[in-house]
């Protein structure tokens, strides 16, 4: 199978260096060894004034894909594995990671396979439409919920409880078997205020829950995911059938907590199962531009961040052309290329993202050109 070598990049209130400044000859890495993947962790320093300061961390994951597609995609799982150590030793949060570019480096190879990803925020445009009439109708009906003194405070409280864990299952998901929980455990406190709200068709703990589910996907056993949380607790159930089992039924558990606030709040199951219509898109999927070219070159260590062919992108003239209610980009886009003596051929790029969030690629070539500068 190829041998795959990726950066990433990530924000972080943690460092490895003493200082909170950049000394050459205090720049640390440290590096871990697992049975299926190498991977370096060194500080991200950026420009402040005359200094340099720690901003967050470069990651580099050396380990076996399909293809390159494949290794900027599982690169983020070493990486975080790697970083939940630095976490939890450090005791400072470490933010989700995003990966910079990633090249083939299987022995004998003369021109090796390469993905630049391109981060700048003009790019980062994607966004699915909502109504904003949905809106309205779900702000006067939490309103009026919210202002109604014959329901218990501790009701209003669960009800935002359910909508912030919606929120946080699609923004910080580098888990699934956390963003499950999360949510299920959300669902569960809403139960009490849907057999409330729907005192004739439930009257025991977790009614609601099965009542929800059932309306949802009546093919789904509610042992199935019901016990995912006590199995783990108890040892029922291994971590590895947890987790697919999590992922199977993440969109199920993302629909019923929706579900279950819309109709405590008075949308009638019509409108409730309308809104769950278009799939749920989470921060995972966030368009991005990614350059596709090869390189000639021998490949350093896993744990050498300074000698690696790094491409620092610069965005030109970006031609637009609207096509119906979607946008079709044609970028212009210009390189400083750092590194050692390789040779980098640019054939043109790709979209990559969630293609229902509107945003398209023109079928024609970027324009690049490549300019060689000094390594920093």
């Amino acid at each position: 199978m190829p041998r795959f070598l990726t950066r990433l990049t990530c924000d972080s209130v943690i460092r490895l260096n003493k200082r909170a400044y950049h000394v050459l000859d205090d720049v640390k890495s440290i590096a871990f060894k697992f049975p299926d993947a190498n991977v370096a962790i060194i500080d991200e320093f950026v420009p402040l004034g005359s200094e340099k300061i720690p901003s967050g961390f470069l990651i580099q994951v050396e380990a076996d894909a399909t293809d390159i597609r494949e290794s900027l995609q599982h690169s983020r799982a070493w990486a975080v594995a790697a970083l939940s150590l630095c976490r939890f030793a450090g005791r400072g949060a470490v933010s989700l990671t995003k990966p910079l570019w990633s090249y083939e480096i299987s022995p004998g190879i003369a021109s090796r396979e390469w993905r630049a990803v391109v981060c700048h925020p003009a790019l980062d445009i994607g966004k699915r439409p909502i109504e904003v009439q949905v809106i309205g109708d779900m702000w006067s009906k939490l309103d009026a919920f919210m202002a109604n003194a014959n329901i218990k405070d501790d009701f209003k409280a669960r009800v935002w409880r359910g909508i912030h864990a919606y929120r946080r299952s699609l923004s910080d998901n580098e888990d699934s078997l956390s963003e499950f929980l999360v949510l299920w455990t959300a669902f569960e406190g809403l139960d009490c205020v849907y057999r409330k709200s729907f005192p004739s068709r439930q009257s025991q703990f977790k009614d609601g829950l099965m009542t929800v589910l059932a309306a949802l996907d009546p093919t789904v056993p509610f042992h199935a995911v019901e016990g995912l949380r006590d199995g783990i607790a108890h040892g029922a159930i291994d971590l590895n059938t947890a987790m697919q089992t999590a992922k199977s039924h993440m969109e199920l558990v993302r629909n019923a907590v929706q579900f279950t606030v819309m109709r405590i709040l008075g949308f009638d199951e019509a409108a409730a199962k309308q809104a769950l219509s278009r799939p749920s898109v989470s921060s995972k999927f966030t368009p991005h531009f990614v350059l596709v070219g090869s390189l000639e070159i021998e490949p350093p260590p896993f744990d050498n961040f300074g000698s690696q062919p790094v491409v620092e992108p610069i965005l030109g003239e970006v031609k637009t052309t609207r096509s119906g209610d979607k946008l079709n980009l044609a970028p212009s886009m210009s390189f400083r290329f750092l590194g050692p003596s390789a040779k980098l051929t640019v054939r043109g790029h790709e979209l990559w993202g969630d293609k229902e969030l509107g945003l398209s690629a023109s079928g024609g070539a970027t324009d690049v050109s490549v300019t060689k500068g000094p390594v920093e």
